[in-house]
């Protein structure tokens, strides 16, 4: 009987690698996706519950609209599009919940940030769809840093980015 080879020992595992710009886009674009209206008007929005089929956008986005329809981008289906219903309005921080009448299983809900723990110079991206009417260039991605941690604008704390936001973008 022949003796059998000792068994090499395994590396441990390092600890893993922070995740890359692209990385990090990439987990983050199928849960952004484009809201357009029956004016012709279009913006983004982003899923705030898988569950309850909740997304954000910005009011001005669904302002006045009678239909609104919500595009994903997630690869489940080829850009298919769903009926969405308002949920919630707050007009003075111009922001509005849909939500989409269920037909398919959403993509993961996107986490809301503490900005208490940004900082001036940090990279920030946006995910979105800007165009016009007849042309929407959806889920186009856009870097840049934050410019102001902490920029008063009407009695509102925001943060200011430098990245470029075009029409369309919102939401």
């Amino acid at each position: 009987m022949e003796p059998k080879p000792a068994l090499e020992p395994k590396p441990s595992p390092g600890p893993k690698p922070e995740p890359t710009f692209a990385d990090i886009v990439a987990r983050v674009k199928p849960s952004v996706v484009t809201i357009r209206t029956e004016s012709g008007s279009s913006g983004s929005g982003f899923v705030i519950d898988s569950r309850k089929a909740l997304i954000a956008t910005n009011r001005h986005v669904i302002a006045g609209a009678q239909k609104i329809t919500v595009c994903f981008h997630d690869g489940i289906s080829p850009a298919e599009s769903l009926q969405a219903g308002v949920k919630l309005i707050h007009a003075t921080a111009d922001i509005a919940i849909i939500q989409v009448k269920l037909g398919r299983k959403l993509p993961p809900a996107l986490c809301i940030g503490k900005t208490d723990v940004m900082r001036e110079g940090e990279d920030v991206f946006t995910i979105g769809s800007p165009g016009g009417i007849g042309r929407v260039l959806e889920q186009t991605v856009t870097k840049g840093i934050i410019s102001s941690a902490q920029r008063k604008v009407e009695n509102t704390t925001c943060f200011q980015i430098d990245a470029p936001v075009n029409p369309g973008n919102s939401g």
